[in-house]
C-alpha cells in the first residue's frame, strides 16, 4: 500500500507524478500534430492511414516482450528509463526529414521505443498500490499528465501565433520531455521482488474474464480506429485548421478531462458500476465521427473535442482498472502488454481499412461522401461493440489483484 506518511512513499509518488507530467508534455507537444504534419509533407490518405496504423501497431507489437521480461526480472524502472531515452533520440531524424514516408518510418521506431514504457508503467502503479486506492492513484497520475499535455499544447499553439514553426517547436519540446521522463525515474527505488517462474504465455486462455475482455475490446478498437485517419483528413483538407486552432481543440479536451479525473479521485466505483460506465462511455464515442462527417467546421469540432476529453479520461481509467482487476499480480505486465498488442493489431487493421475505403469510394462519391460513408461505419461499430461491454464479468472487486 502507498503510505503517504512515509518519506520513501512520498518520494516515489513524486517521481511518478514528475514522470507523468514530463511524458505528457511530450504527448501534448507532438501527438495532436504528428499526422497533420505528415499531411503537410505531402502524405497521401493511405500514407496517413499507415501512420495512424503504425502509431498503434508499433507501440503495441513488442509490448508483450517487454512485459514478459519485466515480469521475469521483477523490475519495471529500467524499461521505463530505456524506452523514454530511445524515443527521445528518434526526434532528431524526424525533424530533419522532408519525406512523409521516412517520417512515418521514424515515428514507427519511436513507437517501438515507447512500447517499453507502457506495460511497465501500468504494472508499477499496481505494484505500489492496494486495490481500494488504485482508482484515485490512477486518476491523480492522469491529472498530472493532463496538466502537462495541456501546457505543452498551449505552448505550441502560442509559438505559431508568435511567428515560429509550431511543428518544430512541438517536436523539440517532445524530444526534451521524453528524455526527462526517463531520467527522472533513475532515482526510483523499486520494492525488491523475487524473480518468478512465469506461466506459459497461452495460460491466459483459462482466464475467461480476460479472454472476454480481449475479444470485446479488440473488436471495438477495430471499428473505432476506422475513423482515425479520416479525422486527420477532415482537419487538414476539409476544415483546413491551423496549428493554433488544433492546439486550442486539444487544450479544451484536456480541460474537460481534468474535471472528469478530479471527480474520479473523489469516487470509488464498485465492479458492476465500472463495467456499466465503461460500456456507456465507449458507446458514446459513436457521436464523434458523426460530427466530423456532417459538421466539419471549427465550432462543432471544438465542441466535440470538449466532450471527448471527458470520455477519454473515463475510458482510460476504467479500462485500466478493469484489466488490473482480472489479471494476477505475477503477470500484470505480460497480460497488460498482450491486451495492448491485440488492441494495436486491431487499430492497425482498422486505420488501414478506413484509409483504403476512402481511397476506394472517393472516385464515385467524392471526398466528402467517402468520408461520411466510412464515418457511419465506424459510428455503428462503436455503438454495437460499446454495448457489448455490458456482457463482461460484473462480479468481484475492481483491483482485486
Amino acid at each position: 500500500m502507498v503510505d503517504e506518511s512515509s518519506g520513501h512513499s512520498r518520494r516515489a509518488l513524486g517521481l511518478l507524478y514528475a514522470r507523468s507530467i514530463s511524458s505528457s508534455l511530450a504527448l501534448g507537444a507532438s501527438q495532436p500534430f504528428i499526422a497533420v504534419y505528415a499531411a503537410t509533407l505531402g502524405a497521401s490518405p493511405v500514407t496517413i492511414a499507415t501512420l495512424h496504423a503504425t502509431m498503434n501497431l508499433f507501440t503495441s507489437a513488442v509490448q508483450t516482450l517487454w512485459g514478459r521480461l519485466s515480469d521475469a526480472s521483477g523490475r519495471r524502472v529500467p524499461w521505463i528509463v530505456a524506452g523514454s531515452l530511445l524515443a527521445a533520440v528518434t526526434w532528431v531524424p524526424a525533424m530533419l526529414t522532408r519525406s512523409p514516408e521516412q517520417f512515418v518510418l521514424i515515428m514507427a521506431l519511436r513507437f517501438v521505443a515507447l512500447s517499453m514504457t507502457t506495460p511497465t508503467s501500468t504494472a508499477l502503479l499496481a505494484d505500489i498500490s492496494e486495490p481500494e486506492e488504485r482508482q484515485a492513484l490512477i486518476a491523480r497520475t492522469q491529472i498530472w499528465g493532463t496538466v502537462g499535455a495541456a501546457s505543452a499544447t498551449i505552448t505550441v499553439g502560442l509559438s505559431q501565433l508568435a511567428g515560429l514553426n509550431g511543428y518544430e517547436v512541438g517536436f523539440a519540446i517532445a524530444m526534451a520531455a521524453e528524455a526527462i521522463s526517463g531520467i527522472v525515474m533513475i532515482p526510483f527505488k523499486e520494492v525488491p521482488r523475487p524473480n518468478r517462474t512465469l506461466e506459459p504465455l497461452l495460460a491466459f486462455t483459462a482466464n475467461s474474464p480476460y479472454v472476454a475482455y480481449l475479444a470485446v475490446n479488440t473488436t471495438y478498437i477495430f471499428f473505432m480506429s476506422i475513423a482515425w485517419p479520416l479525422f486527420t483528413i477532415t482537419i487538414a483538407e476539409v476544415a483546413r485548421l491551423d496549428v493554433f486552432t488544433i492546439a486550442m481543440m486539444n487544450v479544451l479536451s484536456d480541460a474537460s478531462s481534468l474535471v472528469t479525473l478530479m471527480l474520479l479521485t473523489r469516487t470509488n466505483l464498485d465492479f458492476p458500476s465500472t463495467v456499466t460506465v465503461l460500456a456507456a462511455t465507449r458507446a458514446s464515442f459513436a457521436v464523434v465521427p458523426l460530427v466530423y462527417g456532417f459538421l466539419p467546421s471549427p465550432p462543432y469540432l471544438i465542441g466535440i473535442n470538449l466532450m471527448t476529453g471527458a470520455m477519454i479520461s473515463l475510458n482510460n481509467t476504467l479500462s485500466t482498472l478493469y484489466l488490473l482487476a482480472i489479471v494476477s499480480p505475477e503477470n500484470r505486465a505480460t497480460l497488460t502488454a498482450l491486451a495492448n498488442l491485440a488492441q494495436g493489431v486491431a487499430s492497425f487493421l482498422g486505420s488501414m481499412t478506413g484509409g483504403l475505403l476512402v481511397e476506394a469510394v472517393r472516385p464515385s462519391m467524392g471526398l466528402a461522401g467517402a468520408l461520411i460513408a466510412v464515418y457511419l461505419l465506424s459510428s455503428a461499430g462503436r455503438v454495437v461493440l460499446g454495448a457489448l461491454h455490458l456482457r463482461l464479468k460484473r462480479g468481484g472487486q475492481v483491483g482485486g489483484g
